[in-house]
């Protein structure tokens, strides 16, 4: 469970969770988004064969945050549907879509509860967001949700890292993007993971410098961790099967001892 402090989020002095600062969140996240979605178009053209060209799909997006994924793909022609459970997010990713008259749905819903039966050609959770999950039953429930979400012939894309619990080293990343006179710098550390309670817990330390005035928080939450055997557990008892398998630099690559970062592509077992 998460275990931010309880403060007024509308006071950016005192609001310690990242997610309730849209804004600041997609101005970190921004850049490689074209990127991004471009790995998820050569994914979908090649696993995708419900029948529909790319102009007539519908992508679905759980946990879509700030929605920057539906706004670049709607740009592109394509219907988008996304869902999260933080309403200002949410608020935020409608605004988005709304103002350059895009045609996309943003809805509140947990990745555990929503399904749309036969209704998208393709999905996508990525950057780790399906370990927001917080047990393997709500993440197979997920799953099952997901699939009867899909036409016949769809594919699922999911992003996850896989831990190794021997090794028991901190990681420390750091980013600083901009715009518009926003400076947000994000030192992310991820703990070392728990293999008893099989959690591995994320401390942000976000700074947002702009012409007047500088913040600095704390927003700290925990992800349900995988390892190889876990992870393949879960798949096998999904109505899904692993189809394909890329790094985090988007490169094919195999699953074996070594796996640590990947993207999955995932498609309802025949």
């Amino acid at each position: 469970m998460n275990d931010e402090k309880k403060t007024d989020a509308n006071d950016p002095k005192s609001a310690t969770r990242f997610y309730d600062h849209p804004i600041w969140y997609d101005i970190i996240h921004e850049k490689g988004t074209a990127w991004e979605v471009g790995f998820l178009r050569r994914q979908a053209a090649k696993w995708v064969d419900t029948g529909n060209p790319p102009a007539e799909q519908t992508w679905l997006e759980p946990a879509c945050g700030t929605g920057r994924y539906l706004d670049h793909l709607a740009r592109r022609g394509y219907g988008v549907v996304g869902y999260d459970i933080n309403e200002r997010s949410i608020r935020y990713a409608r605004r988005r879509l709304r103002r350059e008259h895009l045609n996309g749905e943003v809805v509140l819903a947990r990745m555990d509860e929503f399904c749309r039966r036969g209704a998208f050609d393709f999905a996508y959770n990525t950057i780790n967001t399906f370990r927001h999950i917080q047990n393997e039953r709500a993440a197979r429930l997920h799953l099952q949700l997901t699939a009867q979400s899909l036409k016949p012939g769809g594919a699922y894309m999911v992003g996850i890292d896989i831990v190794d619990y021997d090794i028991p080293e901190p990681l420390e990343e750091t980013w600083t993007a901009n715009r518009r006179g926003c400076e947000v710098t994000l030192v992310m550390i991820t703990v070392p993971p728990d293999r008893a309670k099989r959690m591995e817990r994320i401390i942000n330390h976000i700074t947002v410098r702009t012409r007047r005035k500088e913040y600095c928080f704390e927003s700290t939450y925990d992800l349900l961790t995988y390892d190889l055997r876990q992870w393949c557990r879960l798949i096998d008892t999904s109505p899904f099967e692993i189809v394909d398998v890329y790094d985090f630099a988007n490169q094919p690559t195999s699953i074996n001892h070594k796996s640590r970062d990947l993207n999955m592509i995932l498609r309802v077992k025949s």
